[in-house]
């Protein structure tokens, strides 16, 4: 498998099996800094953009789920997600939803989401509290903390059940925000990586023509 190598200050670009696809992330209740992981992959992976999500103070559900499916539209190739936090829940809205956007996500990669329950006294989670919880119909990993203050590592794997998704064990990474001090967070990568691998162009046009 190949990936972006550091030589002295070049980075020199190989060819990376997610050429083929676009890697969209959305961050969340924050907006990244420069040396948050998000914001590092948007430099150093091909075809890897940020969704502007909007009133990411104050979020609404319905506004997540729009930003997404308009930027999954604009896509001419199949498309990653990567969500963290409460935008993997735009994720598994959209996935509940029948439409183009939906049949062009290849994967979807979903960083410490929060337990909505715990989160209830929160007015920020208001619109989020009817969110689906419903199988995803694309591959799907989900990376769960073992220190995360929103979520029990024991609730993030049984919402990766609900899902129908894999799961990892992301290890000590809080939140995954930009105090987690993730850099460029390889780990996670490497899991795009396995989901662009798990699923070739001909399988992705066989499933889209179904």
């Amino acid at each position: 498998m190949t990936r972006i190598v550091e030589r002295g200050r070049m980075l020199t670009r190989r060819m990376d099996p997610l050429a083929s696809y676009t890697v969209l992330t959305l961050a969340g209740r924050e907006q990244p800094g420069p040396e948050h992981w998000l914001r590092r992959w948007e430099e150093e992976l091909a075809n890897c953009h940020s969704v502007s999500m909007g009133f990411w103070r104050h979020p609404r559900l319905e506004s997540w789920v729009h930003a997404l499916h308009e930027a999954i539209s604009r896509s001419e190739r199949p498309v990653i997600v990567v969500a963290r936090g409460l935008a993997c829940y735009a994720v598994s809205n959209l996935a509940s939803e029948a439409g183009s956007s939906v049949e062009k996500v290849a994967g979807a990669l979903l960083v410490a989401p929060p337990d909505l329950d715990r989160a209830s006294a929160d007015p920020g989670f208001a619109s989020f509290r009817s969110v689906s919880q419903s199988p995803l119909p694309f591959p799907s990993i989900v990376v769960a903390s073992r220190d995360d203050p929103r979520m029990s590592f024991d609730g993030a794997l049984s919402l990766a059940q609900r899902w129908g998704s894999r799961w990892t064990d992301g290890g000590r990474i809080g939140s995954a925000s930009g105090m987690a001090g993730m850099e460029n967070w390889t780990f996670g990568q490497d899991l795009v990586r396995q989901l662009s691998c798990g699923l070739s162009q001909d399988e992705f046009a066989g499933r889209r023509s179904a």
